[in-house]
């Protein structure tokens, strides 16, 4: 098996584990924890990638709409509001979309790299419920640990 298949296996598998670790959530995804979460600016994006992944110049203006087209598509999710899963479900779908068209864009190490900024970028999304209802320190939390809730004390 090729590296080109070892990362996209890896692609789906990051997928996979941020949908399957965003379903504690059922309830509606309020507000106040949309506008927690600030979506990097394609340009702000473009500047980090082109440095972390050595991009050519030909490379960055590749991107360039793609990565308008998945800022644009998470404004709107963002603005849409709704159930927690169901938007984190979308994200996921735009998440592949971009993976997709990244990986023609791309080589091999570079799509390895981006998949692990991608993974760092989602951890330091994810939205803290330690301190929200019933989350504090000893008091319900996440079933089998996690913040406020038994053992684990970490984020999952």
């Amino acid at each position: 098996m090729g590296l080109k298949h070892i990362t996209l296996i890896l692609a789906l598998a990051v997928l996979l584990a941020g949908c399957s670790s965003h379903e504690y959530g059922g309830g509606r995804y309020d507000s106040q924890q949309r506008h927690k979460q600030e979506i990097t600016t394609p340009g702000k994006k473009l500047v980090a990638l082109k440095e972390r992944l050595n991009l050519t110049d030909e490379q960055v203006q590749k991107m360039k709409p793609v990565l308008e087209e998945e800022y644009r598509q998470l404004k709107s999710l963002q603005n849409e509001g709704g159930n927690f899963k169901d938007i984190s479900k979308k994200k996921s779908d735009i998440d592949w979309e971009v993976y997709k068209q990244l990986n023609k864009i791309l080589t091999e190490k570079q799509m390895y790299d981006y998949l692990k900024y991608a993974e760092e970028q989602r951890n330091n999304q994810r939205p803290s419920f330690s301190n929200g209802p019933g989350g504090g320190p000893g008091r319900g939390g996440m079933p089998g640990g996690g913040p406020g809730g038994g053992p684990g004390g970490g984020m999952f």
